[in-house]
């Protein structure tokens, strides 16, 4: 499975969805009950997501069937932390400098905590707000990806289905829907239910990568007459559950056929048989998408200097809305390249010129040779005289 575009555009897509709902829960929650925790729904698409790409990475890892567990785990998640946490260190400081700015009093013990990935969880504070599926994803992953390299199909057969199977029956029992916002699971009140939707969700797009992968390799659908028709069946059903989940006005079971949803639509996208989502490949997309994670950690700050310096009531909601939007996305856009430009000067001073000088110890010693031998030239002439 190579890189899929639409699949970078269906990230940014669900970032655009937690930057609105978080935009009425910021700004218009204690006007009216009109809206909806659709950005708790499209978290879901976010793990399940992640959890498909860390399976490809993992299978990646396995189709050598010497390969060392121990070794290919540290790479793995080596990789993943180079992925995920320089924008996180680089949004951390920013929205910091910005609390700063807006005076809002933060403890700053905090900041090693959340630096390693530690926030919003048994109850820890976080500077940016959300930090809790970025640190969820992280660790939850890692484990995920453990089971799958240290007990390969035990994991992907056994392991993996129980985990989502316990995950969907507990969420139900306790809670009934998948926002959860608030929700504590069984009696210790430190034990969110944001973990049970982690591991949920992650599991789920780990069991749907390998439900890909069997999908190609047994070529089903594989007349023509047959393959249109289902798979366009397919990305009906998935569209109309995610639009319907995500349009409900209160939390219910309902919410559940969002994971049914994402399932059908990323089957979609990673087999390239999308009709109606195929926009989502348009090259267009890909500078601005390559802002999602971006986005997703540094929305919250801009809809807080909105709602503390701009009287933005005497304003449209569809104006308030489109004015976040472009906002959101061109500070999100700003900071991820600059970080990205930023990094790559700190590769550049700590990497390039100690491996530019050991290249220059040969050439000076050319150099140093060759001036010697020019000296012996001159000197030549002279002795033979």
């Amino acid at each position: 499975m190579n890189k899929i575009v639409s699949l970078d555009t269906f990230r940014f897509i669900l970032a655009l969805i937690v930057v609105l709902g978080h935009s009425w829960i910021n700004l218009y929650q204690r006007i009216d009950n009109l809206g909806y925790h659709i950005e708790a729904l499209a978290v879901d698409g976010f793990f399940i997501l992640s959890g498909l790409l860390i399976a490809k990475s993992c299978y990646s890892i396995m189709k050598n069937e010497l390969y060392n567990p121990n070794i290919e785990f540290l790479k793995l998640n080596v990789r993943r932390l180079k992925r995920l946490w320089p924008e996180y260190f680089f949004a951390l400081i920013v929205v910091f400098i910005i609390h700063l700015c807006s005076h809002t009093e933060h403890n700053t013990n905090i900041i090693p905590l959340n630096l390693l990935f530690i926030g919003q969880i048994n109850k820890i504070p976080s500077i940016i707000n959300g930090t809790w599926y970025v640190c969820l994803l992280f660790y939850i992953g890692a484990l995920l990806s453990a089971l799958i390299l240290y007990k390969k199909y035990v994991a992907i057969y056994i392991l993996l289905p129980s985990i989502a199977f316990t995950s969907l029956l507990l969420i139900s029992q306790t809670v009934g829907h998948l926002v959860m916002h608030g929700s504590t699971y069984a009696v210790s009140e430190y034990w969110a239910t944001g973990f049970l939707k982690a591991f949920l969700d992650l599991t789920l797009g780990m069991i749907l990568f390998y439900l890909i992968i069997y999908i190609k390799q047994n070529n089903f659908f594989i007349r023509k007459c047959v393959v249109f028709p289902s798979y366009l069946l397919l990305e009906i059903l998935g569209i109309y559950f995610v639009v319907y989940a995500l349009s409900k006005p209160y939390c219910s079971t309902k919410d559940f056929l969002v994971l049914f949803g994402y399932s059908f639509i990323l089957i979609i996208l990673c087999l390239r048989q999308e009709y109606l989502l195929k926009f989502l490949s348009f090259q267009g997309f890909e500078k601005i998408s390559k802002c999602s994670y971006m986005l997703y950690l540094t929305h919250i700050a801009v809809l807080e200097f909105i709602r503390n310096n701009i009287d933005y009531l005497k304003y449209s909601r569809g104006l308030v809305y489109g004015g976040i939007v472009i906002l959101t996305i061109v500070f999100a856009l700003i900071c991820y390249y600059v970080q990205k430009w930023l990094f790559a000067k700190l590769k550049q001073i700590l990497f390039v010129p100690q491996s530019s000088q050991l290249a220059e110890i040969p050439e000076r010693e050319r150099e140093r040779e060759r001036e010697r031998e020019r000296e012996r030239e001159r000197e030549s002439p002279c002795l033979a005289e």
